[in-house]
């Protein structure tokens, strides 16, 4: 019944044996075999087994007819959620060398935020600086700056991760603000939805050590596939007990675990190094 591990993810030699012995699972698709490598290093095994599939929508007319509409009618602010969105947005331009002029100049004219580092670093990659930086890296943040504002009028611009953020656009839309959505990729359903559900049941039998968290949609998709196999409940109290670990590479990704009464191991900084380093201080010796 075991899923088979990642065969080129294994490490012959390990830079540290604190994990020798652990099995994690992945439910990652983006930078999956970076995170499995990551920890392989340290003397783990990984199971990886995405619950979504990242789908670019770089080529899509309405990303495009968008682009063209801000543009050519100007934006006051500009709201970037991803790195990986907002670089795949301007690359997605390099066919069209005048649409891609008209957004440079729209987006230099703008008041751009930034929904923490990682998006600051491909705004500041683009030749720009953000006039606003969430620190918690949330777009709860992001909401309460600009809700301080007359948004009567305010034409905004959000460049969406792949879930979108409805709320967010439902409070704007409230403060009198017209929203436009830049969509470079969606989540779909998994490539591989056997090895998903294998993996939901080795989870339920606590085959593996662990389970390690990148995205909130991908939490949300895995915990809808466990309840629809009738294993979640199974899993939850595994969860809470600490019979296995759970960890998220930051609040907004632990957030949906939260609402099902779990608590899941995160770092201070939100990001996969930190992700991995935290784990392996977990399970540290000296801990």
């Amino acid at each position: 019944m075991n899923a088979p591990d990642t065969p080129s993810l294994q490490s012959s030699s390990p830079l540290s044996s604190t994990l020798q012995g652990r099995h994690f699972l992945l439910p990652v698709e983006r930078r999956a075999e970076e995170f499995s490598e990551s920890l392989a290093r340290h003397g783990a095994r990984t199971t990886i087994a995405a619950p979504l599939t990242v789908i670019p929508t770089t080529n899509d007319a309405e990303l495009l007819h968008t682009t063209g509409t801000l543009a050519n009618g100007g934006v006051d602010y500009v709201i970037v959620t991803t790195a990986i969105g907002f670089t795949s947005w301007l690359e997605a331009l390099d066919a069209y060398p005048e649409l891609q002029a008209a957004l440079h100049r729209t987006l230099g004219s703008a008041t751009i935020l930034a929904r923490g580092a990682k998006p600051t670093g491909a705004i500041v990659n683009a030749g720009y600086r953000p006039d606003f930086i969430a620190e918690s890296e949330t777009t709860a943040d992001i909401l309460e700056h600009l809700l301080a504002r007359d948004l009567t009028g305010a034409r905004i611009a959000i460049q969406h991760h792949g879930a979108g953020d409805e709320n967010l656009e439902r409070e704007l839309k409230a403060a009198g603000a017209t929203i436009h959505s830049i969509v470079t990729y969606r989540w779909d359903e998994p490539r591989d939805p056997e090895a998903l559900e294998r993996s939901l049941r080795q989870t339920a039998d606590a085959e593996f050590d662990g389970v390690l968290f990148t995205s909130a949609p991908a939490v949300r998709h895995w915990i809808a596939t466990a309840q629809r196999l009738q294993v979640w409940e199974v899993i939850r109290q595994l969860a809470v007990e600490g019979s296995v670990l759970f960890a998220a590479v930051g609040p907004v990704t632990a957030e949906p675990l939260q609402a099902e009464g779990i608590t899941p191991l995160t770092p201070e900084r939100f990001r996969l190094g930190a992700l991995v380093k935290t784990v392996l201080a977990y399970y540290s010796p000296e801990r």
